[in-house]
């Protein structure tokens, strides 16, 4: 049950009008309280996902469902810009995007067409490096840990690591682990791999060896494991459907929850960190929530904007936010620290 493959596009626009459509919008939902409205950017998708990566200036990578990955201008965010879409060949739910070797890629969860990694070190001149395709399987997403040059891929029932240090040569994989259920999200660093599986919770995998990747413990939260950011140094926050579950994960050989969050009305779907005290989630119909965790056993709401779709990816830079909002493509937003 993953949020990101079974929403389905409802309709298409001409591209050319909207691209034209990129605007300011000062129009304020009744729905909304501490964050403000700045700009909204059409795809010509269903946008799923967003990144914010610096060139010089500001992009926004969309991955976009069956338009593949869309690439806006966002170095001032009141006025987006349409740069280029690369249309992937499968449906695409999940970007990142890093600079390896000295050039930045997009690497795109694509659905059944497997993981591609598209070269967009010139953002208006994307062009495919690789598509590496599992049989009988879906990539649901990925996170590069730049550290270690290391790709973890998610799919139905398994993660992969793979060795992206040779780019833009061929990248290896070094292993596979079973999964108990989707991997909706993968967070990996100091050696543990944190993996949001859907009905099953949260497990930390050893991947000090990553070629041996082994079990180190689990927690099983309540309700679907949606998304997942390590914060602070040793607490994991968890996108968890009707909540935001924090974990102290200091002895990884016994998680430890220590907060939680609740808001029965959303569906925590994606978390992001503003290094500020601050978590944006996205909550599908219920837009967007702006989350304090300045003391993580309480975490509490500092605001909220309810957008026009399904908040199913976000992303932060500055005090804006943006979000990958459905059929209403991107939508930026601004907040002001309490």
């Amino acid at each position: 049950m993953n949020i990101k493959n079974y929403i389905y596009t409802i309709s298409f626009l001409v591209i050319a009008l909207l691209f034209n459509a990129c605007k300011s919008d000062t129009t304020e939902p009744i729905n909304s309280s501490g964050m403000s409205l700045v700009a909204t950017a059409n795809t010509p998708g269903y946008a799923q996902d967003v990144v914010i990566y610096q060139q010089g200036i500001n992009y926004a990578f969309i991955a976009d469902d069956n338009s593949g990955l869309q690439i806006i201008n966002v170095s001032n965010p009141s006025v987006p810009i349409y740069v280029t879409g690369y249309n992937t060949a499968g449906n695409a739910s999940d970007v990142k995007v890093a600079s390896i070797n000295g050039r930045a890629y997009a690497f795109v969860a694509d659905g059944t067409a497997g993981w591609s990694i598209i070269d967009v070190d010139q953002p208006s001149q994307p062009f495919l490096d690789t598509v590496i395709t599992f049989s009988n399987d879906n990539v649901i997403c990925s996170f590069i840990e730049l550290s270690t040059r290391r790709a973890y891929i998610g799919t139905y029932n398994r993660m992969y690591i793979y060795d992206i240090s040779t780019l833009p040569n061929a990248v290896t994989q070094l292993s596979s682990y079973y999964s108990a259920d989707n991997l909706n999200a993968i967070w990996a660093e100091g050696g543990v791999a944190y993996l949001a599986q859907n009905t099953a919770g949260v497990e930390l995998v050893n991947v000090v060896n990553p070629s041996y990747p082994a079990y180190i413990s689990a927690f099983n939260t309540p309700g679907y494991a949606m998304d997942i950011d390590i914060a602070e140094g040793h607490y994991a926050y968890i996108a968890d459907w009707n909540s935001m579950i924090v974990i102290d994960v200091v002895n990884p050989f016994n998680p430890v929850p220590v907060g939680t969050y609740y808001n029965t009305n959303s569906q925590f779907t994606a978390l992001t960190y503003n290094n500020n005290g601050v978590f944006y989630s996205a909550e599908g119909p219920q837009g967007i929530e702006t989350i304090g965790v300045g003391t993580p056993t309480s975490p509490v709401q500092l605001g909220y904007y309810n957008t026009t779709d399904f908040a199913g990816g976000v992303a932060a830079s500055g005090n804006y936010v943006f979000v990958a909002d459905g059929n209403s493509g991107l939508v930026i937003l601004s907040y002001t620290t309490k």
